[in-house]
This record gives structure tokens, C-alpha cells and sequence, in this order.
């Protein structure tokens, strides 16, 4: 996915979260929102369906560590043709036992000095 692609679907999936779940933006290395209670969650999307593949979420170690550290979790989106077709919460620490676990691997991205993961959205999310 092109960054400037990423990026317009990254602000979609966060309108959307922000609008059912009446958050407020709050952006940092590690989080997007913040709900009403203080909770910190990072707003993750894919795309339905890309290159004949499905879309995939991609997580870092350390923004991870930190929603687990402080009860915060995820918002996973996700896009068919620029639509939020489907939201859903998840706590950092369920993420990781509906994976059985994480299996980080070298990002390879200029800029972010972190292990990554990218999970195809049907081992998360029921659509």
C-alpha cells in the first residue's frame, strides 16, 4: 500500500473509531485515541481485500508493550473502497491470546526502530 493510500485509510478508520466510540484524538508513537475514560487505544486498518490478498494489520513491539502496560488496546478497521465496513475493540491482551501469542520480527522500516508484526485481518476480526 502506497503512504499517501495508507495514510487516507489511516484517518477514514480513525474518524470512524473516534465517531462510534466517542473518542478523542490524542496521537503519540504508541496510540491514536483516547476514550472517555483515559483508556489509550492505536486505531489499525486493512483493507478488505488486497492484490487478491486479505489486507493485514500491522503491530510494533513497542507501541504494544505500552497499550498492554497501560490497559489500553486497539481499534481494528476494516476498509473496502475508502468504507468502514467493519470496527472493532480489542485489548492489547487479547490480541495476544487470540494469536496464542506474538511472534515479532525485524521491522525493516526506515524510521521505527522496532520488532513488527503483520497479521492478515481474519486471524483478528470476524467479517
Amino acid at each position: 500500500m502506497a503512504s499517501k493510500k495508507a495514510a487516507r485509510i489511516g484517518r477514514i478508520a480513525e474518524e470512524a473509531a473516534q465517531r462510534k466510540y466517542h473518542a478523542q484524538p490524542d496521537h503519540s508513537s504508541w496510540h491514536d485515541i483516547r476514550y472517555r475514560n483515559g483508556t489509550p487505544a492505536d486505531v489499525k486498518a486493512a483493507q478488505y481485500q488486497r492484490q487478491e490478498r486479505y489486507g493485514r494489520f500491522r503491530l510494533w513491539r513497542q507501541a504494544h508493550q505500552k497499550l498492554k502496560e497501560s490497559g489500553g488496546g486497539y481499534v481494528f478497521a476494516i476498509i473496502s473502497e475508502g468504507t468502514v465496513i467493519k470496527l472493532e475493540q480489542m485489548s492489547a491482551r487479547e490480541v495476544e491470546q487470540r494469536l496464542g501469542g506474538i511472534d515479532w520480527s525485524r521491522a525493516g522500516h526506515k524510521g521505527k526502530d522496532s520488532l513488527q508484526v503483520k497479521i492478515p485481518w481474519p486471524r483478528l476480526i470476524n467479517c
